[in-house]
């Protein structure tokens, strides 16, 4: 495992309060929130933080003004959050935790399945790292070499097409295009071989 070393000041620090949106999960009024602190973000448990409706971070104001545009604009400006000791952050959780572990330089894994949370987080949070890595792997999945591979299937190379076009983001679309093109065209020279 890797080891994070970042010394900041207590008083350099902000506690995100993280509620996903979507949770289904009942809201009780006794209902404890789980304080996590990004010095120990190697030792999370995923699986039982997502027991939580609500997570309460305290992360280093620093590190997320550096790596995040969202949380420099919010934390390092003149908004009435910058000093605000506790701010609240309404995301999938699961997704949420994981674009801080990268803020925080852990591994993330970038699969088709997690790959359109990640990158729609990315863009939102404003975490250039992390779009870059994301754009870096479905550049080698949506290559003839990946494609071919089957490392991402064809119903997720279709998803994640329509999710471009839905955002305009050219670079996926593109991406698409050559891809089910490249497919296409091999499917109709078997087909005329055969």
């Amino acid at each position: 495992m890797e080891s994070i070393s970042v010394v900041e000041d207590d008083d350099e620090r902000v506690i995100l309060l993280c509620t996903d949106p979507d949770s289904l999960q009942p809201q009780t009024p006794h209902e404890q929130h789980l304080l996590l602190t990004t010095t120990d973000i190697l030792t999370w448990n995923l699986p039982n933080i997502l027991t939580f409706n609500t997570l309460k971070v305290q992360a280093h104001r620093s590190r997320l003004i550096e790596r995040s545009s969202y949380f420099r604009g919010l934390l390092g400006r003149s908004f009435s959050e910058s000093c605000l000791s506790s701010i609240t952050v309404k995301w999938d959780i699961g997704v949420f935790i994981h674009i801080l572990k990268h803020i925080y330089d852990c591994v993330v894994d970038v699969n088709s399945e997690n790959f359109l949370p990640l990158y729609e987080g990315a863009f939102y949070f404003g975490v250039e790292t992390l779009i870059s890595k994301c754009e870096t792997w479905f550049d080698e999945v949506s290559s003839p070499e990946g494609f071919q591979s089957a490392q991402l299937p064809m119903e997720d190379m279709i998803r994640i097409w329509k999710f471009g076009l839905e955002h305009a983001s050219d670079f996926i679309v593109n991406l698409c295009v050559g891809c089910l093109a490249r497919n296409f065209v091999c499917t109709q020279l078997l087909d005329t071989m055969a």
